[in-house]
């Protein structure tokens, strides 16, 4: 908690002894003291650890100090009345003891400038309050409209699988839930702000302005809390359904893996295509080849059985990707890739050029089809 900065008039005996002793006990710092006395208000500056230049005789200059949050005063009432009207009209709270002023004439004057100053402060606070709701409610809603934007891309464009465009789906609609209510809401922003700030330049601040924007914001939560409940069942579920099915999109993924490494093993086998004995550098290249092209073959035999493991285990949630997975099972098996990667590996063992480019190439074309046929009907 920052300390209160007190500007204090009146440095006599009643204000050194009774008054400042008790009220330096808090959170308040004695910003700037004022005295006709010179003996007075050096004695207490030197009490309180005041500096001379925060020192004056001159009262109104201290109360026109912008680094002063209230006045203390302990001076004759006569006094009062000029002195806490001046400080009323800078919209500073200001202490004094009874009486406050030297007539009822006085004292009633210094109670409307009480009365006046207090407006003022309220209004100053409202038009506080609601600049701070505003600007809040602003980065709310474009952190809210940020998180529609990312819910509505999330999925690819191209889905491969049903789940992802059941998922996609889901996550549009609360994108939309998301986008309406901010919406809502910044129509009422815009009309709160729109009406405290008029064409002539003034402030016009009513309870009832913070009120409007507070309703706004908590029919807002409510309406986010609906959206938060439908995401717990339209998404959480398929959520939990996506990862029972990952172990089945990683077949995919490391089929697209595979098939790529194997474009690698022929471009590079391709340097090597030529008929006649290669020289003892090149056989040696070839068989570093070949020991990528085994790798190649023995994944795609586990690949293929896995594929068929995750495709039964997927059949009754997810009907449609469990069939892709095991037509690619099929056609692995079908066009025999694992005994082409074999009939590569040899050729690449025994070092002849024309062949181990043609025997690797045959595998990644073979490769290549499925690969393109897999994409083509979405699994």
């Amino acid at each position: 908690m920052s300390n209160l900065r007190i500007g204090w008039i009146g440095c006599g005996t009643h204000a050194g002894e009774m008054l400042l002793p008790h009220l330096v006990r808090h959170n308040v710092v004695l910003a700037g003291l004022c005295d006709k006395s010179p003996d007075n208000l050096a004695k207490i500056a030197r009490s309180y650890g005041v500096s001379a230049e925060n020192c004056t005789d001159d009262a109104a200059k201290l109360i026109a100090r912008k680094d002063i949050d209230a006045i203390g005063m302990a001076i004759g009432p006569a006094a009062h009345v000029e002195l806490g009207c001046a400080a009323l009209e800078r919209g500073l709270p200001v202490f004094m003891e009874k009486p406050p002023g030297g007539d009822v004439a006085g004292a009633k004057r210094l109670q409307a400038a009480a009365e006046k100053s207090g407006d003022a402060a309220a209004r100053e606070e409202l038009q506080r309050r609601l600049d701070s709701l505003l600007a809040r409610q602003h980065e709310l809603n474009a952190r809210l409209n940020q998180q529609a934007e990312r819910m509505e891309t999330f999925v690819r464009d191209n889905p491969m699988y049903d789940l992802e465009t059941e998922f996609g789906a889901a996550l549009k609609e609360l994108a939309k839930d998301i986008r309406q209510s901010t919406e809502a809401t910044a129509q009422q922003t815009r009309e709160v702000a729109q009406a405290s700030s008029p064409p002539d330049g003034s402030r016009k601040v009513t309870p009832e302005m913070l009120q409007k924007l507070q309703s706004a914001a908590s029919e807002q939560a409510k309406r986010l809390g609906q959206v938060e409940e439908q995401a717990e069942e339209e998404v959480s579920e398929p959520l939990k359904d996506l990862t029972r099915l990952q172990e089945l999109m990683k077949d995919f993924n490391q089929f697209e893996t595979l098939f790529n490494t194997q474009q690698s093993l022929a471009e590079q086998a391709r340097a090597y295509n030529r008929k006649g004995q290669l020289s003892r550098e090149d056989q040696l290249a070839l068989r570093d080849l070949a020991s990528t092209q085994r790798q190649v073959g023995e994944l795609l035999e586990s690949l293929e059985k896995k594929l068929r493991e995750d495709s039964a285990a997927a059949r009754e949630e997810f009907p449609k990707a469990a069939r892709s997975g095991e037509e690619l099972a099929d056609k692995i098996g079908e066009r025999r890739l694992q005994q082409l990667a074999w009939n590569a590996t040899r050729s690449l063992l025994a070092g002849q050029g024309e062949e181990s480019f043609q025997s690797t190439d045959r595998l990644r074309e073979e490769m290549a089809k499925l690969f393109g046929e897999c994409q083509s009907e979405g699994g």
